[in-house]
């Protein structure tokens, strides 16, 4: 069994799946959306300025929580637009199938300790 060639073939699976394929289609969709590259670009450069204002190390709580107010505002703005959101769900749901895999992977690799088990299955390799 050459590790190589297993990997390969898992990358191709998985751009072979149902999300992956969503996610491309997603992306595409969201990339041909004006009005979205739009709201993006919007969002983008409020977020730079909102960075720099909050990075002050003399800002005082009251203006922490007014950068924070207008970051959920921008967000607002994103989750607004289908487009964006479309693509927003689907990249959620093709990292939730990276996550599993990573996490059956990482199972077989790293030696588990009584207690590890968060619960998550999504991110479990099985119990043992």
């Amino acid at each position: 069994m050459d590790i190589y060639e297993k990997a390969h073939e898992l990358g191709t699976m998985l751009a072979e799946s149902e999300e992956f394929k969503k996610l491309n289609e997603a992306k595409i969709a969201q990339d041909a959306d004006g009005e979205a590259a739009l709201v993006l670009m919007n969002y983008n450069r409020n977020r730079e300025q909102l960075i720099k204002e909050a990075s002050d190390p003399n800002i005082s709580n009251e203006k922490m929580q007014e950068i924070r107010n207008k970051m959920e505002k921008e967000v607002e703005k994103l989750n607004a637009n289908k487009t964006i959101s479309d693509f927003m769900e689907a990249m959620q749901k093709f990292n939730d199938v990276m996550d599993k895999v990573n996490g059956i992977v990482t199972s077989y690799i790293s030696p588990k300790q009584e207690g590890d088990c968060t619960g998550n299955c999504g991110t479990c390799g099985g119990c043992h």
